[in-house]
């Protein structure tokens, strides 16, 4: 789905409110459940029934359509999207700049270097512009495509496509093989995947640093809530409780998916704290040497 399609939802003006209703059941998408609940099976679907999940979560939460997105809750649905949910986006917001501004807009767009980090930014600043130039304040979308011609000094080398960029990489993807049975290879082989898969989340970030590590760390915990919910709900229509619960597949999944989440996590917390210049040991709490 793309990022944009979520924000228009909810914070374009239009008034669709009123065949929100049926276009939820026709979608096959339902108004039931969390809003924890509803953001996940959203993630999962795909087209109108994943907006319809969004709809749903959103109406939820409270969130009117007249509310306006902050600068930070939009960056946090940017960088969840893929780099090629990022260009769909950018396109549909294109088409929203009326033309005069748009002959200045595409030839700058064509001069930036295409990375993770760049998509998220020109997502943004175009985000800005549109909101700006439907407010009729000019002056602001000016600034905007000002920054937009700073970028396009930007070096296609220095920040090369990752993994994040080429594949777009998403936490769903974070799957460790742990069952090592005595083989040191396996070991390995977990501790390199999480290293790879920690710098290709710093990589859709815009980089490794403490900051982008809080951003991660919110991310991940956010994404173990969902599965928690998910594997909740499975086990609550099965009519399973208490020790039942805790001893059925989808808690072991859980189990497994919240800790590989967590094990990518230590990674990241390892590379960010060796990007700031720290040097020995770190230490847990509890004083137990957990890397030099």
């Amino acid at each position: 789905m793309r990022a944009y399609e979520i924000l228009e939802n909810f914070a374009d003006g239009k008034k669709k409110g009123k065949s929100r209703p049926g276009r939820v059941k026709r979608s096959g998408a339902s108004c039931k459940g969390s809003v924890t609940s509803l953001r996940s099976k959203a993630k999962k679907a795909s087209g109108e029934r994943a907006k319809m999940y969004h709809w749903c979560a959103n109406m939820k939460s409270g969130r009117k359509k007249s509310e306006s997105y902050t600068s930070e809750q939009f960056y946090n649905i940017l960088i969840e999207s893929t780099p090629q949910q990022l260009q769909e986006g950018i396109k549909d917001q294109l088409a929203k700049l009326p033309k005069n501004l748009l002959a200045k807009v595409q030839p700058i767009i064509k001069k930036i270097p295409k990375t993770g980090k760049s998509l998220v930014l020109i997502a943004t600043l175009l985000g800005v512009m549109v909101n700006a130039v439907a407010a009729g304040d000019m002056a602001k979308a000016d600034v905007q495509l000002d920054k937009l011609s700073n970028m396009t000094t930007m070096s296609a080398t220095a920040d090369a496509p990752s993994t994040a960029d080429k594949g777009g990489f998403d936490l769903d993807d974070v799957n460790y093989d742990r069952n090592y049975k005595g083989d040191v290879n396996k070991v390995f082989k977990v501790q390199d995947t999480s290293v790879k898969d920690a710098k290709a989340m710093f990589d859709k970030l815009g980089g490794v640093s403490d900051a982008n590590y809080e951003k991660m760390k919110d991310i991940v915990f956010k994404k173990i809530d969902d599965l928690r919910s998910d594997y909740q709900s499975a086990t609550a229509k099965k009519g399973l409780s208490g020790k039942d619960a805790l001893q059925s597949d989808e808690f072991k999944d859980f189990r497994k998916q919240s800790n590989d989440l967590k094990i990518m996590l230590s990674k990241a917390m390892e590379l960010s704290t060796k990007s700031a210049g720290a040097t020995g040991q770190i230490l847990k709490p509890t004083g137990k040497i957990i890397s030099k």
